[in-house]
């Protein structure tokens, strides 16, 4: 949001840095990752009028180059450093958390072969006994709702990103709704294909900005005199 309102190419450098700062030591892993990929994007974007943005991009590998260098050659007796769930990023698959939702997603597998068409509605909590093991991902969505369900959650996200892309990309309108609208589906379909379920509400709002968006597009389109 505050990328989206704040013009400055300051401090929108500023909040890309001190977001990523943030997320990183919350150990927030998907959504630090994914919101390095979103900044990146934006300031390839932003880059192509103003190419100072362009500095961001080889300051953020020189930052992860230096985060993957203490990942892979920290001391063992640096316990705290070594089992940190930041440095977890370079190592997944030894990750418990990751290993965990490897082990959810082949049991939404199984449920949704089982029951291609209509799901297994609670499914994840017969099959794992808890309201919070389902898959981390837009799979979740074929078990509780089935393949239509799973279709239109899926399609509603990549046709707001679509929308929202074509405004302010392709065409350049670059008002606070349609920037933010662009931010926010490109994170959300990130992170709902790796990380978040269906049960995530942030989707909802990236579809809600692409709506209000076309909403003060034709506002305006009215308002202009013959």
């Amino acid at each position: 949001f505050l990328l989206a309102v704040f013009a400055g190419i300051k401090i929108r450098v500023a909040l890309i840095f001190s977001g990523a700062f943030v997320l990183f030591m919350l150990a927030s892993r998907a959504d630090f990752s994914m919101f390095m990929v979103v900044c990146l994007a934006l300031s390839v974007i932003f880059g192509i009028k103003k190419p100072l943005y362009l500095l961001v991009l080889p300051v953020f590998f020189l930052v992860l180059a230096g985060m993957f260098l203490v990942a892979t050659n920290v001391d063992d007796r640096m316990t705290m450093l070594h089992l940190s769930r930041q440095l977890e990023i370079f190592d997944l698959l030894e990750a418990t958390s990751w290993i965990n939702r490897m082990e959810l997603q082949e049991i939404a597998l199984e449920q949704i072969a089982a029951h291609p068409l209509t799901g297994q509605f609670g499914g994840h909590v017969t099959a794992a006994g808890h309201v919070g093991k389902y898959a981390h991902n837009a799979l979740s969505a074929w078990v509780s709702y089935g393949f239509f369900g799973f279709f239109i959650y899926l399609g509603l996200s990549v046709v707001a990103l679509w929308v929202s892309a074509r405004r302010f990309v392709l065409k350049r309108q670059e008002a606070p709704v349609w920037i933010f609208a662009f931010l926010l589906n490109l994170l959300c379909l990130l992170l709902v294909m790796a990380a978040r379920s269906v049960y995530w509400p942030l989707p909802a709002l990236g579809w809600g900005l692409v709506a209000q968006g076309l909403i003060n597009s034709r506002s305006g389109a009215r308002a202009r005199p013959p």
